[in-house]
């Protein structure tokens, strides 16, 4: 079982292999493009959180990553998140955003 509470999805550049769209299709019977253009929100979601599991858990059995990608939070990040931020954006300081 896979401890993780959260997936951090980056949507500023989604990174998907050919691998992950076959993977995804062969778990639920529909394609990665079909998934993000349902009506139903939960759908888009355990999809993109399914991408980052089999990015994260390599060789681990993908039908469980569909599986827990549904049950996992998802955070969406609209702006890169800077590592050494503990997966929060940077904040400029006031001087680098006036010049003085």
């Amino acid at each position: 079982m896979i401890d993780e509470p959260a997936v951090s999805v980056q949507m500023t550049s989604l990174r998907m292999r050919p691998y992950d769209m076959r993977q995804l299709t062969k778990v639920t019977g529909r394609t990665f493009q079909q998934m993000v253009d349902s009506d139903e929100p939960a759908d888009k979601l355990q999809a993109l959180a399914f991408v980052e599991l089999l990015h994260r858990h390599p060789g681990d059995d993908p039908a469980e990553l569909w599986e827990r990608a549904g049950m996992v939070y998802v955070e969406l990040n609209a702006e890169p998140v800077d590592p050494t931020a503990n997966g929060r954006p940077t904040m400029s300081p006031p001087s680098a955003v006036t010049g003085a």
